[in-house]
């Protein structure tokens, strides 16, 4: 499928899209919805673009291994309590194996759809992983 996109430029080019990958980065750890909300109307979008959707690489549906979470609200809730208690091992082992993770899905995105919300935050969590 080819669209249409709109350049800086303000003319337009037309693209290929089913065999793109794209990750969708974003916060996280401060969005109410865990990133949930605006990462399902993008892709979306991205489908009715010819994105196929196994090509949509959403860090909160995630396939990781069975015998390890992944970012949803009990997961969030596990990585409050890891902080609350002070079991920094356990939380800095899920840290590491989801951002490893995120990585490679990165490596195999021919781009990345970023979503900084608001800019007054630093860079931190997903952001932090793509610089």
């Amino acid at each position: 499928m080819r669209t249409k996109i709109r350049l800086d430029n303000g003319s337009t080019a037309s693209i290929w899209t089913e065999d793109l990958a794209v990750y969708l980065s974003g916060s996280m750890e401060l969005s109410t919805d865990g990133g949930v909300g605006w990462r399902d109307t993008v892709s979306e979008q991205l489908i009715a673009m010819g994105i196929k959707s196994n090509n949509i690489f959403n860090p909160c549906k995630k396939p990781l291994p069975h015998d390890h979470p992944c970012h949803d609200q009990d997961d969030r809730k596990s990585l409050s309590m890891f902080k609350r208690e002070g079991r920094w091992t356990e939380l800095e082992r899920y840290i590491d194996f989801v951002a490893k993770y995120d990585l490679a899905l990165v490596n195999r995105s021919d781009f990345l759809l970023v979503n900084l919300g608001t800019l007054d935050i630093g860079f931190t969590g997903e952001f932090a992983k793509e610089i």
